[in-house]
């Protein structure tokens, strides 16, 4: 079809609801953020150390575990305040370097492509499109932080 034969038409699909349109961005996003075999690496690797200390506290506090594989427990390492320090500030660093790969890339793109318009004129208010793209650093933070914490 030739470009003077298109006419307007109006779209006949399902309106999402208001609430939720800012959802668009950050699923478009994390798509293309675990295209990078790099991101992808880091965000799986960044899931070992919360589950090497879940080990470690399980076998603190299971006798039969420590009976099987023969250890004492004053072996095993100690369960402290230091413990989960060092949990707490090794999390915070793999979060540093997650939200230094994801963050600046999500609004440069648009600045650089000069897509800003052409979200704005979407039925999303700017403060949606800034709650978008926050969504995308704070949920990927939230799934290596504080979710492997509880």
């Amino acid at each position: 079809m030739a470009v003077l034969e298109r006419s307007y038409k109006r779209y006949q699909g399902a309106l999402s609801s208001e609430w939720s349109r800012f959802l668009i961005i950050p699923r478009h996003a994390y798509r293309d953020v675990f295209r990078s075999k790099l991101f992808t690496a880091f965000f799986a690797l960044s899931f070992i150390w919360p589950l090497v200390c879940a080990i470690l506290i399980y076998l603190h506090h299971n006798v039969n575990a420590l009976g099987i594989m023969k250890l004492n427990v004053a072996d095993v390492l100690p369960i402290d305040a230091f413990f989960f320090q060092v949990f707490v500030e090794v999390q915070g660093t793999i979060g540093f370097f997650l939200a230094m790969l994801v963050g600046p890339q999500q609004v440069s793109r648009d600045l650089t492509n000069n897509a800003l318009p052409l979200y704005l004129c979407r039925p999303f208010s700017r403060s949606e499109y800034v709650v978008g793209k926050m969504s995308i650093v704070i949920i990927l933070l939230s799934t290596i932080t504080w979710v492997p914490g509880l």
